[in-house]
């Protein structure tokens, strides 16, 4: 599995996310392509599981947020503009990754890949941690936007916190997919603009 799961990591790298296929990833192993599929579903779960290295950068940062933050509430803003900092110069990644067909599996994928490579798993503060590993984007979002509700300058309530969370994974995506389609967009500008938005929906009046 580790070694399909390389070779998958270095046609994304040389090709592109979009242009990897079982047939490339299997030539390029040196096997038939039946063999792949006697350890993974689809090409869509290798690619789910080889994208995880890309998050390296990420899971660093991430560490280093929780490093020097003191509250649950401090890292709310950090671990967003990190997620698209990252998240908008590797769009199409990210945008497999999760808003393809195992998003809904992201912790299996994330217990599975850190199995074979246990080398590359952060230790990270409590609350990014359970963000990290949560099993889909919602519930990823949702771990880091519940202490809002207990902290000041903040508009989230019990009542409002689905749709908050909602919203915000909505514009998201609409940007992100933005970023798909045209590449030349700015990620710093794609950035500030999703802070924009999230500061207009989380925040107090």
């Amino acid at each position: 599995m580790a070694y399909f799961i390389q070779c998958t990591r270095e046609l994304i790298e040389e090709e592109g996310y979009s242009e990897v296929s079982i047939r490339k990833i299997a030539e390029k192993a040196g096997f038939h392509n039946s063999t792949i599929y006697f350890y993974f579903n689809d090409v869509e779960y290798l690619l789910a599981l080889a994208s995880v290295r890309s998050f390296e950068k990420y899971s660093s940062e991430l560490a280093e947020i929780g490093s020097l933050s003191q509250s649950s509430a401090e890292v709310f803003y950090p671990v967003w503009e990190c997620f698209c900092r990252n998240a908008f110069a590797d769009p199409e990644l990210f945008y497999g990754f999760f808003f393809g067909k195992y998003k809904d599996q992201i912790t299996d994928i994330l217990n599975t890949y850190y199995e074979l490579f246990p080398e590359e798993k952060k230790t990270h503060l409590d609350i990014i941690q359970e963000m990290f590993f949560a099993g889909n984007l919602t519930d990823r979002c949702l771990a880091i936007l519940r202490p809002l509700q207990q902290a000041p300058g903040f508009r989230v309530t019990t009542e409002n916190i689905d749709t908050l969370n909602y919203l915000s994974i909505v514009a998201f995506r609409d940007l992100l997919h933005q970023k798909c389609q045209d590449p030349s967009l700015s990620a710093e500008a794609l950035t500030d603009k999703y802070l924009s938005i999230l500061h207009f929906l989380i925040d107090a009046d």
